[in-house]
């Protein structure tokens, strides 16, 4: 029987700048292998988590998260509540599969960024319980390879954000999320019905956000998916490989009746996105 006692492996402390953490093996904490509680300038590398609930969980400035290993996480397995961070070159595999185990509310994440300046490059993910990645702001995520998202729940994407301002997501991988019929899906969701998204646009504010140069292949329900609310503007989407999805391309305004801004009678007769250069390749009619 092994126990961790000490809910954090690590503990960066606030206010405490330039830590290194190298190398470490991280396994049963019951919060995080790293914790980060207000450091600046904190750098986690080589290290592997398994076996706890979030891997790292970051609440810092400048930080540098970088070749380090997830497995078998309960919960989000980077949570980057920081701005100027950079989360590049791990490895996420099996990452909140066990129902209840992990967040008891919006979760089950391979990264989530959480403020302004973030970057997210270069990582790759097998088997998330939910979304692989999960941006907002101005967040730049790139060159990420996310493959069976949506294990543990419905409803989701590969790459989502929400509350949008100038992010960017860009040359990006996303294939076959899995979509499971119990969790996850709004009641007013067909039942059963797979709803597997590569990038999603979500129904929140979006505003000067960017899609391009991504391949996106195999998703249920669409390759990308654009929602609007009535403050949605500036979306581009443009130069990506979208093959076998259910549909390439799907654009919606399905919250501008609960989303930011909702104001009766929940009508917008034009939006300003831009869609262009898209590969669109269909397998069956």
């Amino acid at each position: 029987v092994e126990a961790s006692v000490h809910p954090n492996g690590v503990n960066c402390y606030w206010q405490r700048q330039y830590l290194q953490v190298e190398n470490i093996a991280f396994r049963h904490q019951r919060l995080a292998g790293v914790l980060n509680d207000g450091a600046n300038y904190v750098t986690v590398s080589g290290c592997t988590f398994r076996d706890l609930y979030h891997g790292i969980r970051s609440s810092g400035l400048n930080d540098t998260y970088i070749g380090n290993d997830f497995r078998d996480t309960y919960a989000t397995a980077a949570l980057i509540i920081d701005s100027n961070t950079l989360v590049s070159d791990n490895s996420f595999t099996d990452i909140a599969l066990l129902d209840g185990e992990g967040e008891s509310v919006w979760g089950y994440f391979g990264i989530r960024s959480i403020g302004v300046g973030n970057t997210v490059r270069a990582n790759r993910m097998d088997t998330i319980g939910y979304i692989g990645i999960v941006g907002d702001n101005d967040a730049l995520i790139e060159q990420n390879v996310v493959h069976h998202p949506l294990a543990t729940m419905n409803d989701g994407g590969g790459i989502a954000f929400d509350q949008a301002d100038g992010l960017t997501v860009q040359d990006n991988i996303v294939s076959d999320p899995i979509g499971s019929w119990a969790n996850g899906a709004p009641d007013v969701a067909p039942h059963n019905e797979h709803m597997g998204i590569g990038i999603y646009f979500g129904n929140t504010s979006i505003m000067n956000t960017i899609a391009q140069r991504n391949t996106v292949y195999d998703c249920p329900e669409a390759g990308i998916h654009v929602d609007h609310t009535m403050v949605t503007h500036g979306i581009q989407v443009k130069d990506n490989v979208l093959f076998n999805n259910g549909v390439q391309l799907e654009v919606s305004d399905y919250s501008n009746g609960t989303g930011a801004g909702a104001t009766p009678p929940y009508f917008v007769p034009s939006y300003d996105d831009v869609y262009s250069g898209n590969v669109m390749y269909s397998l069956t009619k």
